[in-house]
């Protein structure tokens, strides 16, 4: 089954109801923030994640006593900054450079506002690339939407998810929550084209390699069908999810 035809069964599926439109919507929120925050705790050997039903609570403003309050404002920051995007999809269609550092602040304080700027060179081991050097970030930002929007009539929808999270990546503009906002730029991209966000339940070791495959050798052929089976996984979930509702 392709991308078209999964999205299409679902569209059926759903028929126009705006009760079962919602659920979708709040399935699609909740399993992109527990699979997002499981991929950024991923490489925490000595973390104890949350688990699905610790991360509900906390959505709903509860607390879990024994976990960190950093925990709790992750989550949260996750929740508002996936409010933000779905907020602002009726008011824009593209990326633009606001939107990402607008994500990206909120992820790190909760809040709109002004992004930070990495002020120190890094290393990226897991992706296997240097990131531009702090003075060259600007430039790299303005860069990065520049090929976004060069490149946008000739993409389909899943090309430009992909090519605006690895750009994003390349920079590594910000001090904190840089991949995180690669992710919700992706799911921006896919949801303004009218498709489900993904969730991330890919395997992480061919994330990464089709992340450095992508900025490293100029192939964005592995990182493309890995995030096209996640999509069209995700159409299966969805029906799954309003067949059991039924």
């Amino acid at each position: 089954m392709n991308l078209m035809e999964a999205k299409e069964m679902l569209d059926a599926r759903i028929g126009g109801d705006p009760d079962l439109q919602r659920k979708i919507d709040a399935v699609s929120r909740l399993q992109w923030i527990q699979s997002s925050y499981a991929f950024d705790v991923a490489q925490d050997p000595d973390r104890d994640p949350l688990t699905p039903e610790e991360i509900q609570v906390m959505l709903k403003g509860g607390s879990v006593g024994n976990r960190s309050l950093e925990d709790h404002i992750r989550i949260q920051n996750y929740a508002e900054m996936t409010r933000y995007v779905q907020g602002v999809l009726p008011l824009k269609d593209k990326v633009d450079r606001k939107l990402v550092e607008q994500v990206n602040c909120i992820l790190c304080t909760g809040e709109a506002g002004e992004a930070v700027y990495r002020k120190r060179s890094t290393v990226l081991n897991e992706f296997h690339i240097t990131p531009a050097a702090p003075d060259s970030i600007d430039a790299g930002m303005d860069k990065i939407i520049h090929r976004y929007n060069v490149a946008y009539r000739d993409l389909n929808p899943v090309q430009r998810a992909c090519l605006i999270h690895n750009e994003v990546l390349r920079v590594y503009p910000f001090d904190d929550a840089n991949e995180a906002t690669a992710r919700a730029m992706m799911n921006f991209e896919l949801m303004a084209a009218g498709l489900v966000p993904i969730t991330f339940t890919m395997d992480h070791e061919q994330y990464r390699r089709g992340i450095s495959s992508y900025i490293n050798r100029n192939d964005g052929i592995p990182f493309y069908n890995l995030v096209l089976q996640e999509e069209i996984d995700r159409y299966g979930v969805l029906m799954d999810y309003l067949n059991k509702e039924a």
